[in-house]
């Protein structure tokens, strides 16, 4: 370390830059009212501490000295309380690019060590961002603490020179990245320490940021938000450090130039960055044998199997996703497995709410028993519907608050106000809002400020959905538009709603006529268009007979995926990057829409569907990983995979007719930037095969000379080239678009550098 980054990181952790006084072999500062005064030596170009008569490097000293590191591996161990059950989950491991060119992912037996090994020291000049993937209730947040817990206790035995530090997001409205880093540090950890001294750690790599709950929603709607504090922060890690990312959804696995460039593009030359990711599987047979028999139970094998035998899946979410297994074996070690199995239906769509019913109906019968009765008699305070209403109100509120947690006072006055409307006795009223402070499916969060959340999110968004699901119901317009406009809607919720209106045997084409309307009135710049098109899709699954007629929506990433839709005209509506096939008898049309791109594969079979007059920016082929910009190519295929275009034109058209081949095959290697910002020479060849000569020999010194691709220096071992890309990657799809051949689509991209 050099005297220049010694004074830098010093005085990121002083109050102010005058705090710091580094002169003529001394260091003076004042830090958090302590003034620290200590002998600057330089040894062999590199910086050493001496105080108390001991002699540090820079690098020890400021992690011990002014980090603190030790105090943070405390807190870490004290607020993060251990996991006293915990399974090692499954997974995959898709390597650094660097590492690893080819796309495959390494199966993992063990995540945690998968983590410790994606986080391993890299190439000089990039900053690592490991993504840790996996559907909602599936154990990243419990993974993370796990080995945050572990790194704590290895770095206090000195077995290890860095900690994994826990951010949450989840549940709040994205302000800064640094306010909620600060306010992690600070409330859960009671950790003192300033944005910019945090930055300086992970700069050290001795601090690496979990940020916890980043979702997809931030990353493919109109707001940059949290893409730009991403690429912020990689910015000011300047190349160096390490962050993992635990989402629902990958950034690089979209395979739209357009939607990585919000990331990509705001990352500045300086900086690096490459992109690994861990996704985490479903439970195995052996991860659910194994927490069974650490709860207590030893027959986990009768379980699995009875309730694999009741919903004729041994694959079931019930028997794989981590959240739900912990919620069976409550059940099971309080004797009522039985109950519960016949409280269970087979039908897919339904399970989680005969699941969540069965915990609602042992919390009633159970636990929640009225006090206020003498002798012998005793009823439930109140019915199963009411406990499902009085929880969805609650949802309601965390989610008209966009929070995923409310103070205790904010929680008695909701139960207050359902007591009301229910007429309940003030003996009853008192004793629900004191047994809600102890339900089974709350939790109580924060130590000065005491407050409610769901134990979940999946049991949040499931009665989030009971919520929405009644509002469908009424004929107020005016409160469900308010409902739809607060923030994206997660698919559960819209799922778990249908499912509620479908018990209430509701008139659904009353429904879809009240929320097409509200969509089609709604602002293009409001979350309630793009929510009424979410339910309309579900809504059109349920409803027969007449052709509907669905105007002016827009609908998210998605929103046509795996969904059986008949005799529908979607006039004037706006489609994200969505997935279209297959399909039967859909009888489907869509006119004047607007399509940001379809997936298919080359084989998918479109019969039944419809297109006139629409604008489809691109086709993505995910069998050929071939994107197809060109408006003639875009109908011929589409008219190839049996959908009616404009006319009933079926002229057969060959992949290698959309677009020339080197062209084609520099956009194949420019895709590999998805995953990196910097690539060496290696990465290409494997990449691109066969194809590789004429790409070094032909193709590239094209894209150097036109400014597309720039030469930098190779810091690894050994000799190769390394490059970067030098072109807006937000440019590169409009460029396709509209080449002819490899000439103009470089002359594209060097007339939209900046």
């Amino acid at each position: 370390m050099d005297i220049g980054t010694f004074r830098r990181i010093v005085t990121a952790f002083a109050d102010e830059a005058i705090d710091v006084d580094l002169g003529k072999g001394r260091l003076v500062a004042q830090i958090r009212d302590e003034l620290v005064e200590v002998t600057v030596l330089s040894r062999e170009g590199t910086v050493w501490i001496r105080e108390d008569e001991e002699e540090y490097s820079a690098y020890s000293w400021i992690l011990k000295r002014l980090a603190r590191l030790e105090l943070l591996a405390d807190r870490i161990l004290a607020q993060i309380p251990e996991e006293r059950f915990y399974v090692d989950p499954q997974g995959s491991l898709l390597r650094d690019i660097a590492e690893a060119p080819e796309s495959g992912s390494q199966r993992i037996t063990n995540a945690a060590d998968g983590i410790l090994e994606a986080l391993k020291e890299g190439l000089a000049g990039v900053t690592q961002v490991l993504y840790l993937t996996s559907d909602a209730g599936e154990g990243k947040t419990t993974l993370i603490n796990h080995v945050s817990r572990e790194l704590a206790r290895r770095y206090k035995n000195r077995e290890c020179n860095w900690l994994l530090v826990p951010i949450s997001l989840s549940g709040r409205p994205f302000m800064a990245l640094d306010d909620i880093v600060v306010a992690e540090l600070t409330n859960r950890f009671r950790f003192n320490l300033y944005y910019d001294a945090f930055t300086e750690l992970v700069r050290l790599n001795a601090v690496v940021p979990a940020l916890d709950g980043f979702e997809e929603v931030f990353l493919e709607t109109d707001s940059g938000e949290a893409v730009s504090a991403l690429g912020n922060l990689i910015n000011q890690l300047g190349g160096s450090g390490r962050v993992l990312i635990a989402a629902r959804k990958a950034y690089f696995e979209i395979r739209s130039f357009a939607s990585q460039a919000r990331i990509f593009d705001t990352i500045g030359e300086d900086a690096g960055a490459s992109f690994e990711r861990l996704s985490l599987r479903r439970w195995s047979k052996r991860n659910f044998y194994s927490y069974a028999r650490k709860r207590g139970i030893d027959t986990p094998e009768v379980i699995h199997k009875q309730i694999a035998k009741r919903l004729q899946d041994s694959d079931h979410p019930l028997l794989t996703r981590a959240v739900l297994v912990a919620k069976l074996m409550d059940v099971a070690l309080e004797g009522d497995i039985n109950e519960l199995l016949k409280s269970l239906s087979r039908d897919p769509e339904d399970y989680f709410y005969q699941f969540v019913g069965a915990l609602i109906e042992r919390e009633a019968n159970t636990k929640w028993i009225d006090r206020s009765l003498r002798g012998d008699a005793a009823s439930p305070l109140l019915s199963i519907e009411e406990h499902l209403s009085l929880l969805s109100q609650i949802a309601r509120e965390m989610w008209i608050n966009r929070t995923d947690a409310l103070r205790s006072d904010y929680i008695e006055l909701i139960a207050d106000v359902f007591s009301a409307e229910n007429q309940k006795s003030a003996a009853i009223a008192h004793q629900v809002q004191e047994r809600l402070h102890q339900h089974s499916l709350l939790v109580t969060r924060g130590s000065s400020t005491k407050k409610l959340a769901f134990d979940h999110e999946d049991f949040r968004q499931f009665f989030l959905g009971q919520a929405l699901g009644a509002e469908l119901l009424k004929s107020d317009s005016i409160s469900l538009g308010t409902f739809l406009r607060t923030a994206p809607l997660p698919l559960r919720t819209v799922d778990a709603a249908i499912s509620f209106a479908a018990r209430k045997n509701a008139d659904f084409q009353k429904v879809l006529e009240s929320v097409t309307s509200i969509g089609m009135t709604a602002l293009d710049t409001s979350y309630e268009k793009e929510n009424a098109g979410l339910v309309t899709v579900r809504l059109l699954e349920k409803t027969e007979g007449a052709r509907k007629l669905v105007r002016g929506l827009a609908f998210p990433p998605s929103a046509l995926s795996s969904r059986t839709i008949r005799n529908v005209e979607f006039l004037d509506c706006r489609f994200q990057a969505t997935y279209l096939g297959p399909t039967q008898n859909w009888n489907v049309e869509f006119r004047d829409c607007n399509f940001d791109r379809i997936e298919l594969n080359s084989y998918d079979n479109l019969e039944g569907v419809r297109f006139i007059d629409c604008e489809i920016a691109s086709i993505f082929l995910a069998d050929k990983e071939l994107a197809i910009f060109g408006p003639e190519q875009i109908r011929r295929i589409l008219s190839n995979a049996t959908g009616k275009v404009d006319s009933d034109s079926e002229r057969v058209v060959s992949l290698d007719d959309c677009i020339d081949d080197a062209t084609r095959i520099a956009e194949q290697a420019l895709r590999a930037f998805m995953r990196a910002t910097h690539l060496n020479e290696n990465v290409f060849r494997q990449r691109l095969g066969q194809n590789a000569n004429e790409f070094f020999d032909r193709i590239l010194p094209d894209l150097l000379e036109g400014g597309v691709l720039e030469e930098i220096e190779y810091r690894g071992s050994g000799t190769q080239r390394r490059f970067k890309l030098s072109v807006p990657m937000r440019n590169i799809e409009p460029a396709i678009r509209t080449a002819k051949d490899l000439r103009s689509f470089i002359i594209l991209l060097k007339g939209s550098r900046p």
